[in-house]
């Protein structure tokens, strides 16, 4: 099987973790478990340069658009081109875009054009009613096209924005135990020991992430408890929004009580899971939240609103109101305070959907795709 994926931006190497690391972990995946499909990459527009590289072994093009509109165009022409060569090299082939966009777009086209089978994956905001290529993508939709999100959630967003309804539901699962850039149970249960993170953020500083609601809950939990400790990972972005939470941490007299720590690389994040009481998410909107998991599977504590993928878990509080977020962390806090007193440490990993999960999933939709193919020829 030749499997294209198509996406707006790929890691530009070994070393850049924190570019859609949940795509990483599924290419990881399917190079893992099906070492005989051929597997390549087209980014669209990240890393900014055209040409190939291989990353971790598999041939990745850069298309070079470097979300420019002036290159739109040229950029349009290259990933079409590049998808035609490589289907005309390896006829049974399967097209899978990321997020409802230029990639999707040109997906269903190079679909129409070659009779490629396609997938595409909501992966966040595109599933609203205000992305622009919605309308384009279902006036080319066809039964090639088989449309999957990533939580009920996101599917719920979808169907309201286009009437239409997706194939089905496969979240992206956490990397086990043990497999880089994941830590080692031993390790976990280490790291477990110290809690010393009270409350921890993950995501990029921009304003779809709600940080100023972070800060706030923050002040309210150090009314209850005047040295509770807060970190902030993720990259600084919005350097506007930046600038807006540093103020926010003065008017709040959090200077001794949060770090923003920037982007750190995924295997420290984990780390600081791992030594964190809860994982605090105040995001607005989220395809998935693949972070939420991952914070599970590492002993924290979730507190979030009801967005994303969320589950029945005594660990998970899905919060419908800041209040409601309040009251949470309040009730974690105290339950990690007791379990100190007494010297006892709760690092049982919570049981997850596992990324071989979601490769596994997939796999499925592809092979019935090109068993379907094989047969109308």
């Amino acid at each position: 099987m030749n499997l294209i994926i198509l996406t707006p931006g790929f890691a530009a190497d070994e070393n850049d973790t924190t570019c859609i690391p949940g795509l990483q972990d599924l290419v990881q995946a399917y190079k893992r478990l099906y070492p005989e499909m051929h597997l390549h990459i087209i980014a669209l527009h990240y890393p900014f340069r055209v040409g190939e590289y291989l990353w971790n072994g598999i041939p990745v093009y850069a298309a070079g658009g470097q979300n420019s509109k002036a290159r739109k165009l040229r950029t349009w022409w290259r990933v079409l081109s590049r998808i035609r060569a490589l289907h005309s090299r390896e006829p049974n082939t399967v097209l899978h875009s990321f997020w409802l966009s230029e990639s999707t777009l040109l997906g269903q086209i190079a679909s129409r054009l070659y009779g490629i089978p396609h997938l595409a994956t909501i992966m966040g905001q595109d599933a609203k009613s205000d992305n622009r290529y919605l309308p384009l993508i279902g006036a080319l939709q066809s039964a090639s096209l088989r449309v999957f999100a990533l939580s009920e959630f996101a599917a719920r967003v979808y169907t309201q924005s286009t009437g239409r309804v997706v194939q089905g539901i496969i979240p992206f699962g956490v990397v086990p135990h043990g497999i880089a850039p994941a830590l080692s149970r031993e390790k976990v249960n280490e790291l477990a020991k110290t809690r010393n993170i009270d409350i921890l953020g993950v995501g990029s500083v921009i304003p779809l992430k709600n940080y100023t609601t972070f800060l706030e809950l923050i002040a309210a939990a150090k009314q209850h408890k005047s040295s509770v400790r807060a970190v902030i990972l993720g990259g600084f972005v919005d350097t506007a929004e930046v600038e807006r939470l540093r103020s926010a941490i003065a008017r709040l007299h959090l200077e001794e009580n949060v770090v923003l720590a920037g982007e750190v690389p995924r295997s420290e994040v984990f780390s600081m899971m791992a030594q964190s009481t809860v994982l605090l998410h105040t995001s607005e909107y989220e395809g998935q939240g693949w972070v939420l998991l991952e914070a599970l599977q590492y002993g924290a504590s979730v507190v979030c609103f009801d967005v994303g993928y969320t589950m029945a878990h005594p660990q998970m509080y899905v919060c419908q109101s800041r209040k409601d977020m309040e009251l949470a962390l309040r009730e974690v806090l105290d339950e990690n305070s007791v379990q100190h007193q007494r010297l006892q440490y709760d690092s049982t990993p919570v049981p997850m959907p596992s990324i071989d999960d979601t490769a596994r999933a997939y796999f499925q939709h592809y092979d019935l795709h090109t068993d379907c193919t094989d047969r109308n020829r």
